[in-house]
């Protein structure tokens, strides 16, 4: 079995070094949640996501999870869920 490392910081696009969670989605998006928003990888365009610009329900997200729809599923510290369905704003 050989396993890739790969690394990533804010020069290569993560919104933060502070990652508290990290999910895959159906189409193989990476998403990392971290203490200043949420950053998605598509293997190679970065996209951040915050509660300022995009509706996240907080920057903090400590939780990630990925249903069968592929919609996208983000626990905050203190202030709720936010869901993303893949085309349509964060609600």
């Amino acid at each position: 079995m050989v396993c890739k490392y790969a690394k990533y910081t804010p020069v290569d696009g993560l919104i933060s070094n502070l990652v508290k969670s990290i999910g895959i989605d159906h189409d193989g998006n990476k998403w990392f949640g971290t203490i200043e928003g949420l950053s998605k990888f598509d293997g190679i365009n970065w996209s951040g996501f915050t509660s300022f610009t995009d509706n996240l329900s907080q920057n903090d997200v400590w939780f990630i999870a990925i249903d069968a729809d592929n919609n996208k599923w983000f626990c905050t510290g203190s202030n709720g869920i936010s869901k993303f369905d893949g085309a349509n704003r964060l609600n």
